[in-house]
């Protein structure tokens, strides 16, 4: 499970610019374990730089040069040390990838991204040669079946495009 992202170098003594992409930022304090790129590593230092972004020193980067290399890599932890959520509740990871259809049986796509927007999250769910549907993620339109990977959303009048979309998976 992602739980930061590098966003760059910071000084010269190879620590890094996270941005954060989880509720928890205990997950970066001293001597937590994350895995940058497979590799297990282990944080050295930790401290806020703004609104969910913190400076962190990693062991094994250290200098300005291999910091630069790790922009845009990925801080994870394994889904196993994810405590769970209560019902209805998912992480993003489990939502990320989700094959989408509707109630009426088409195919919508697969869900690539997901926004916050403080009242609810919108899902982006994209499919080949048509443009992205924005959904609401609201339990009056959406729902979620982990076992099956699937993510059914309820359609109402102009929640999809004109025409409608395919009604099989291409």
């Amino acid at each position: 499970m992602i739980v930061g992202r590098i966003a760059g170098a910071f000084g010269a003594t190879g620590e890094v610019k996270v941005d954060l992409e989880t509720d928890n930022p205990e997950r970066f304090a001293v001597g937590s374990r994350l895995f940058l790129k497979g590799t297990p590593v282990t944080v050295e230092r930790a401290r806020e730089s703004g609104p969910e972004r913190l400076v962190v020193k990693l062991s094994g980067v250290d200098d300005r040069e291999h910091a630069k290399e790790l922009q845009g890599v990925a801080l994870e932890v394994p889904e196993d040390e994810v405590p769970p959520l209560p019902p209805g509740s998912y992480y993003r990871f489990q939502i990320l990838g989700l094959e989408t259809w509707s109630d009426k049986g088409a195919y919508l796509g697969a869900v690539e991204d997901i926004f916050p927007t403080g009242s609810n999250d919108v899902l982006v769910i994209r499919a080949p040669g048509r443009p992205d549907l924005l959904v609401p993620n609201t339990t009056d339109l959406t729902e979620i079946d982990l076992d099956a990977h699937r993510l059914t959303v309820r359609v109402v009048p102009g929640l999809l495009p004109e025409g409608g979309v395919s009604r099989e998976k291409e």
